[in-house]
């Protein structure tokens, strides 16, 4: 009898002790799910903010570019296509070689000058509209122009601003043939279309 009680007493203690252990397993399980969960959203939340911080960077440095670009093209010259492309000079070297020896026909054979007056750019505006709060003209070269490797160089360069009067321009279509003048002289003509882009 005593012994039977005591049987009872040892079963009730396990069954005391797997509930408690069962209870604190849960426990445990369920504070390491919960755990997980927060970890989760902490490390959204991280990345939220990380994701947001490169975005006002990004912005800041946008802005940054902006500024710099409405600095840089402020003092531009509106009218600098005509006052600056279109006064360009070219071919004066090979002009003055092709008068020294105008009297040996040989060496003159092949690729005819065009005319001082003839061989200045001259443009044309085509279109002009407002993009991205800026208004952008378009032009387009009313007849091709002949010009040395220096030429080319050169108007390239006052087309991507050397000269500090210059707008933002962009090239829209260049066509570029080369033609032999004399011995190793070599003439390039060219037809271009530009966009001259003005800050508002």
């Amino acid at each position: 009898m005593k012994m039977g009680i005591k049987l009872h007493l040892a079963t009730h203690k396990l069954s005391s002790w797997v509930l408690l252990l069962a209870c604190a397993g849960l426990s445990i399980g369920l504070s390491f799910f919960f755990f997980q969960i927060s970890a989760t959203r902490l490390a959204q939340e991280e990345e939220r903010i990380a994701h947001l911080e490169a975005r006002v960077n990004a912005t800041i440095l946008r802005h940054r570019n902006h500024q710099t670009h409405v600095e840089k093209f402020a003092l531009a010259d509106h009218q600098y296509v005509s006052r600056y492309l279109e006064k360009m000079p070219f071919l004066e070297e090979e002009r003055k070689t092709l008068k020294v020896i105008a009297t040996q026909p040989a060496f003159t054979r092949g690729v005819k000058l065009h005319s001082v007056e003839k061989n200045r750019l001259a443009f044309a505006e085509t279109q002009r509209r407002n993009k991205s709060g800026n208004e952008e003209i378009e032009f387009i070269q009313m007849h091709p122009v002949q010009m040395s490797l220096t030429d080319l160089k050169n108007f390239l360069q006052a087309v991507e601003g050397a000269n500090t009067k210059c707008p933002q321009i962009l090239i829209k279509d260049f066509t570029l043939e080369k033609e032999k003048l004399f011995a190793s002289k070599e003439v390039y003509t060219v037809q271009c279309q530009l966009i001259q882009r003005e800050i508002q």
